[in-house]
């Protein structure tokens, strides 16, 4: 068990202690030792058995309380793919490198960029297995492209029934879809079908999107990988899926994307 390892714990007058500022708990009723205890919890360090023989009572407390979760990392044995090694594919490899997911598989259309960037990550970055290229299934990938994700990526991806986000960047932001699996539209397709209802020339385009990645965006390309990996993070926590998102210079923004009735992707899971 341990502390919330964001929370930040403030001693109270007359004993007790306060944990957390956003949604704050307040245990009252400690001793000097018992609150100088738990002080030492801030940051999530692992309550021992030796705490919990010297401690009994601010433990039970904390318990009732409410603030002690269970011992784990976030995504602990996950094991995560990301797709497509531009800067933002980069950026969101190490956000995940940091946030302590165990096991990371990072690949691309060119594998020697793929290994540059698990060589690079797994230097700087000594928690995770980052390794280049991997065809085990993963928890979640995360698909990085420009204007519209590869339709030979996530097709393989739904005929596996693997969980996946895509992060689709253009000229003016970046779009971060929720995860998507068969029978829980919308899914890349259905946006890429809705486009081309409004614009017969997207198809085409779409096809030259690929192998293209923008110019490096102050702002943006850090924001955007930010979205992704809380989005993966909820996911592996089995928490509700997140919205699709839109990342822009003026700010971040939920959007609505329906479920194209020529996709299909609903009616996957019952084949």
């Amino acid at each position: 068990m341990r502390l919330n390892p964001h929370a930040p714990v403030f001693a109270l007058a007359q004993g007790g202690v306060r944990v957390g500022i956003a949604n704050p708990i307040t245990v009252d009723d400690l001793s000097t030792r018992e609150s100088a205890f738990v002080a030492t919890l801030e940051g999530g360090r692992h309550v021992t058995d030796v705490d919990r023989a010297r401690f009994p009572r601010a433990l039970a407390a904390l318990e009732a309380a409410g603030v002690l979760e269970t011992d784990r990392t976030e995504g602990h044995g996950a094991h995560v793919r990301v797709h497509g090694m531009s800067r933002t594919g980069r950026r969101i490899a190490a956000m995940l490198a940091e946030a302590k997911i165990p096991s990371l598989a990072l690949t691309d259309s060119t594998f020697r960029r793929a290994h540059a960037a698990a060589s690079s990550l797994a230097t700087s970055a000594p928690w995770p297995t980052v390794v280049a290229g991997d065809d085990r299934q993963a928890d979640v990938t995360v698909i990085v492209a420009f204007g519209s994700a590869a339709a030979t990526v996530t097709r393989d991806l739904m005929a596996r029934d693997e969980p996946h986000i895509a992060v689709l960047a253009d000229e003016a932001g970046t779009t971060v879809t929720g995860v998507i699996r068969p029978g829980t539209p919308p899914c890349t397709a259905c946006a890429d079908l809705t486009r081309a209802d409004a614009d017969k020339h997207w198809p085409l385009v779409a096809i030259q999107c690929r192998g293209r990645e923008p110019g490096a965006r102050a702002g943006i390309d850090d924001a955007a990988a930010a979205v992704a990996v809380m989005a993966v993070l909820a996911h592996l926590r089995a928490e509700p899926p997140s919205p699709w998102m839109r990342v822009t210079r003026a700010g971040i923004d939920a959007i609505t994307v329906q479920a194209h009735p020529a996709c299909g992707c609903a009616e996957l899971s019952r084949s």
